[in-house]
């Protein structure tokens, strides 16, 4: 009887250590949900009209008619895309293509691909019509903007109006001896040279191929920021040049142009020559 009430006792002190134990035992931790961000996306947009934006859009777009850039505001909810073509009287910048890029969850910024396109015939010059104003459709604010300007393989950028003719150049002219990136035969630039990286007070010379009522230096980003843009001064009899340039150097080196643009009477600017630089 000894023996057996032993046992029960040893029995019900293992049933208990045992519940003890499970009872012990933690609970399985829940697992952590992946989230899947798509890296790149596209992002729909439509033009609107300057009038019927906020007026903090107005405002920029205002402050930036007279100069060649581009932009972006955040209003409310909307992401809006300016596009300013500055002085010309000839064409317009247009949206291409906006792509939201998500390097990491929570961040995300836009890359927005312009390209310059006509102005219609009829349409009144002002500041309405050198600032192209888009409404990006996104969901979160945008953490930054960057901009890339679509050229055409020569760099000619699209007229509405006829080009003159171009003078048939030499047999013997070697455009890249000479250090230029003709458009037409109306200019060339002999200093600085292709892919030269230049500082300010930046050294420009070259000759003009005719004669026009004004001629312009302009020093731009690839981008289309204009960085600086004087007046061409008299040039001497055989049509030669050769100015500096002062403008405010970039925080790092930036690839763009120098460019030789004439002004007809009515405004329009035509691109007569430009050399690739380093801009620094």
């Amino acid at each position: 009887m000894r023996k057996y009430i032993v046992w029960t006792i040893m029995l019900l002190m293992f049933i208990a250590f045992a519940g003890c134990a499970a009872t012990r035992k933690p609970a399985p931790q829940p697992q952590a949900k992946t989230y899947v961000v798509p890296e790149v996306s596209r992002v729909s947009f439509e033009t609107v009209n300057l009038r019927d934006c906020p007026k903090v859009v107005r405002d920029v777009a205002r402050s930036i008619r007279d100069r060649k850039t581009n932009t972006w505001v955040q209003s409310g909810n909307n992401a809006y895309i300016l596009a300013s073509t500055g002085n010309s009287k000839s064409n317009n910048m247009e949206v291409d293509e906006i792509l939201q890029r998500v390097p990491q969850q929570g961040m995300n910024w836009l890359d927005v691909k312009l390209k310059y396109s006509g102005r219609a015939a009829g349409l009144q010059n002002g500041s309405e019509a050198n600032v192209t104003v888009v409404r990006a459709d996104v969901n979160d604010r945008p953490e930054g903007v960057g901009f890339e300007v679509v050229e055409t393989a020569t760099g000619e950028v699209a007229r509405t109006s006829p080009a003159a003719p171009a003078k048939q150049a030499p047999a013997n002219q070697n455009t890249s001896q000479q250090g230029s990136m003709v458009v037409n035969t109306g200019a060339e630039i002999t200093q600085p040279a292709p892919n030269q990286e230049v500082t300010s007070p930046l050294k420009v010379s070259g000759n003009l191929k005719s004669p026009a009522q004004k001629i312009r230096l302009r020093l731009v980003t690839r981008n289309g920021q204009v960085m600086k843009e004087d007046e061409l001064p008299t040039p001497g009899g055989d049509g030669s040049f050769e100015t500096t340039m002062s403008y405010n150097p970039p925080s790092l080196p930036r690839t763009g142009m120098v460019e030789v643009i004439s002004v007809d009477s009515s405004g329009n600017d035509q691109l007569l020559a430009r050399v690739p630089v380093v801009i620094k």
